[in-house]
C-alpha cells in the first residue's frame, strides 16, 4: 500500500540517510519535495539525489522574499528556510530536518518536523524497513555520517525498534 503521507525536506535528513544507504526509507512518502536551495546543496552529494520520489520544486518570486526573510529573522540557512516556505505556503505539514532551529521555527508554524532518526523509525514501522536494517541504519547515523546525534539518542531509538519487533510478534 502506498503511502499518501507528503512532506518536504531540507537537505540534512537526505545527505545523512544516503551516508549509511538508506535513501529508501523516504518511502514513507507519497509525495517528497525539495525546494530549488536544496537541490543545490544536494548538488554536491550527487548520490543522494536518488531518493525515492523526490520531487524539486522551484519557489514563487513571493516565497523566495518569504523565504529570505524567514532565513535572516531565525538565522537559518536557505534550504532550510525555502523547505519551511514551501511547507508553509503550500500548506504541508511535514518537514524532515535534522537542524534544531529549523525544527523549532518549523513548530512555531504548526509544522510537524521530524529528522533522520524519526524516518528510519517510521519506515521501520510500515515494514520498510527490516528489523536488522533500521538498527544498522541508526547505528550508521552515530558512526560513518555527518550528523552531530549523540549515542544514548541511538542507542534510544534501537531499542525502540527491538521493543515493537517484540510487540508484533
Amino acid at each position: 500500500m502506498a503511502s499518501k503521507l507528503t512532506a518536504v525536506s531540507d537537505t540534512g535528513p537526505v545527505i545523512h540517510l544516503w551516508e549509511v544507504g538508506c535513501l529508501k526509507a523516504f518511502k514513507v512518502c507519497g509525495r517528497l519535495f525539495v525546494p530549488t536551495a536544496v537541490e543545490s546543496e544536494l548538488g554536491k552529494k550527487g548520490g543522494a539525489k536518488r531518493v525515492p520520489g523526490l520531487k524539486v520544486v522551484g519557489l514563487t518570486r513571493k516565497e523566495k522574499d518569504l523565504s529570505a526573510y524567514v532565513s535572516l529573522k531565525y538565522g537559518l540557512g536557505m534550504g532550510e528556510s525555502e523547505a519551511i516556505t514551501l511547507c508553509k505556503s503550500r500548506k504541508i505539514k511535514m518537514f524532515f530536518t535534522d537542524d534544531l532551529g529549523a525544527r523549532l521555527v518549523a513548530e512555531r508554524e504548526n509544522i510537524e518536523a521530524h529528522g533522520s532518526v524519526g524516518i528510519l523509525l517510521r519506515a521501520f514501522r510500515e515494514g520498510i524497513l527490516g528489523e536488522e536494517e533500521a538498527i544498522k541504519a541508526l547505528d550508521g547515523l552515530a558512526g560513518k555520517s555527518t550528523l552531530f546525534i549523540t549515542y544514548p539518542l541511538v542507542e534510544e531509538a534501537i531499542r525502540a525498534v527491538k521493543k515493537y519487533s517484540r510487540q508484533t510478534l
